[in-house]
């Protein structure tokens, strides 16, 4: 299967990841909000690098995430799961894309703590320009 866009990526279910696809998806934080549903606004710009590391041809399996200084191993559960990974510092997050109709993609990141901190949440709501994002 070639690799088509990021574009591509965000419209489609996991389950389109194949053969060592790459992608690069360029985002920007628009909200954050934690447990209590105590929101703010935020402009933090983040760019995604996502990697098949191993898959069972559906798009369930295990995938190499990076942002910032973090690279960790994310998992998916089934074809329409979210990724899912910890950065190794006490804690479990996904990525959700929840727009697959629009061209800048709206993309929800979640971080649950589970040791020090154990249930404090961040939900942080992203827009994805999927147009610049580009294989990398």
């Amino acid at each position: 299967m070639k690799v088509w866009t990021a574009f591509m990526m965000l419209l489609m279910p996991v389950s389109a990841l194949a053969e060592d696809s790459k992608f690069e998806v360029r985002c920007k934080t628009t909200m954050v909000c934690d447990g209590f549903g105590t929101c703010s606004g935020a402009a933090h710009a983040i760019t995604f690098k996502i990697s098949e590391v191993e898959d069972n041809g559906e798009g369930v399996g295990d995938y190499q995430i990076g942002y910032d200084d973090v690279t960790a191993t994310a998992h998916v559960g089934s074809s329409f799961a979210p990724l899912v990974w910890s950065d190794g510092d006490g804690n479990i997050q996904s990525l959700l894309n929840f727009d697959r109709q629009r061209l800048i993609t709206n993309m929800l990141w979640h971080t649950l703590y589970v040791s020090e901190n154990a249930g404090r949440t961040e939900i942080r709501f992203l827009t994805c320009d999927a147009q610049t994002g580009s294989l990398y």
